[in-house]
């Protein structure tokens, strides 16, 4: 998971270098860690400001647990880009997004 302007500022990285790049580069967009859906539903359950209950619908779950999957930026982050917005701010963000959206 990454903030849409840590992957706007991948883009632009990529681009502002592309006359220094070999023909047919290839860069993975990833901020290179690993989020578990369900941690990713206890960060925002836990930004909440009403007590929400969650109910699991066996029908959608995925048959067998997908292993461990991380995007590796190295070829990327040699090119000088890094995210910088933390997962815990981007939930912030639309979190409050969501909150204005709906008058609250």
């Amino acid at each position: 998971f990454l903030d849409v302007a840590d992957v706007v500022d991948a883009y632009v990285c990529i681009i502002d270098r592309r006359a220094d790049l070999p023909v047919g580069a290839v860069f993975n967009v990833a901020s290179g860690t690993t989020v578990r859906i369900g941690d990713l539903l206890e960060q925002l359950l836990a930004l909440s400001s009403v007590e929400i209950t969650v109910h699991i619908d066996p029908d959608r779950l995925r048959p067998t647990p997908i292993p461990r999957v991380v995007g590796d930026a190295t070829a990327l982050r040699a090119q000088g880009w890094a995210p910088r917005t933390s997962l815990k701010t981007t939930l912030e963000q639309i979190l409050a997004d969501c909150r204005n959206r709906l008058g609250t």
